[in-house]
């Protein structure tokens, strides 16, 4: 009972980002100071983890499988804005006080955290089979 109302979860913030994703795609009409230019990945993307967050909720086993990739392709691009977000440092402790110092590095690094998470529990056997599981029971 808990893996699937992790997945519910995990849907539920799969919905979110793609939310986001089609705020970024509208705010250039909202900020005056922006250019007008729209980038129509954003909404191609919003589009996809919008149907894969549903599909979580709802405990469809195609919207496991397209939340695993979405996410497993969206995890490589976190490390990079990690990586090139944090400054560069000369020693251990001069990297902690640094670090501490930003919290838009602390929120990337956990948002990089929770993205691997993602993955990892999407991932394993367990969650497949209670989906396959789901899908066995007969509908009310």
């Amino acid at each position: 009972m808990t893996r699937k109302r992790l997945i519910q979860i995990i849907g539920i913030f799969t919905i979110i980002i793609g939310i986001f994703q089609f705020w970024s795609f509208f705010s250039p009409f909202f900020d005056s100071s922006k250019s007008k230019v729209l980038n129509p990945s954003l909404v191609v993307i919003g589009i996809l983890f919008l149907l894969s967050g549903w599909g979580l909720f709802r405990l469809y086993e195609f919207g496991l499988d397209l939340a695993f990739w979405l996410w497993f392709f969206n995890l490589p691009g976190s490390i990079l804005i990690v990586v090139f977000r944090l400054p560069p440092q000369q020693s251990d402790f001069a990297f902690l006080v640094n670090f501490l110092r930003q919290p838009i590095t602390i929120f990337l690094c956990i948002l990089m955290t929770v993205n691997l998470l993602i993955v990892i529990f999407l991932g394993q056997r367990e969650t497949k089979n209670i989906l396959e599981i789901i899908d066995k029971l007969p509908q009310k």
